[in-house]
């Protein structure tokens, strides 16, 4: 049996996460060739990270850097997820989206209580 690659287990994270969010499909080539991140839908482009080497997930300035602009070359926001050597997955995107996504819910939340 062979040793899984960088590429499958980058693979086994965007299966999980497109799994567990099926509005987000694959990028060709894992978004290599076109620079638009691993999973995408109209509104998100969604880069996926192994961290094998440690349980400490962090963010450098580069990364960061990369996934902004290639959410603004293609008019959209970003998500960044990482999983550790432990298996933890953490989800980064800007305070702005995540304030309008949690407004959205919200609001869904009020609407779905007055319907009963």
């Amino acid at each position: 049996m062979r040793e899984r690659t960088t590429r499958d287990k980058g693979a086994y994270l965007e299966k999980k996460v497109s799994g567990l969010l099926p509005m987000f499909k694959p990028t060709n080539n894992s978004g290599a060739v076109s620079g638009n991140g691993d999973l995408q839908n109209n509104d998100f482009i969604i880069d996926c990270k192994n961290i094998e080497s440690s349980d400490t997930i962090s963010i450098s300035k580069k990364e960061l850097e990369k996934i902004r602009k290639q959410a603004q070359n293609y008019n959209k926001s970003w998500i960044l997820i990482h999983r550790n050597k432990s298996g933890d997955i953490t989800v980064t995107l800007d305070i702005n989206d995540f304030v309008e996504i949690y407004e959205g819910f919200t609001e869904m939340l009020e609407e779905s209580t007055k319907e009963k």
